[in-house]
């Protein structure tokens, strides 16, 4: 029998793994605290694309808020 956290892990990484390329890399910069403007700017595109990718990404995992992002990037394995 799987525990509820193992499986809670396995979903996340399922869900992780379905971003495209550029949301994996907004993902990673913003758990890491950046504002979206100097995402951009360290990924050579606009603050309005990373707010793209963020709502692209946000809609994926159905969460509303940077807060569940930090959250669920950092209970990946």
């Amino acid at each position: 029998m799987i525990s509820t956290k193992k499986k809670n892990k396995r979903i996340n990484n399922e869900k992780y793994n379905d971003f495209t390329g550029a949301e994996l890399k907004v993902a990673n910069l913003l758990n890491k605290g950046l504002p979206a403007k100097e995402a951009g700017e360290k990924l050579g595109i606009s603050q309005r694309t990373v707010e793209s990718h963020r709502r692209n990404i946000y809609g994926k995992l159905g969460i509303h808020s940077i807060a569940e992002l930090i959250i669920f990037m950092n209970n990946l394995d």
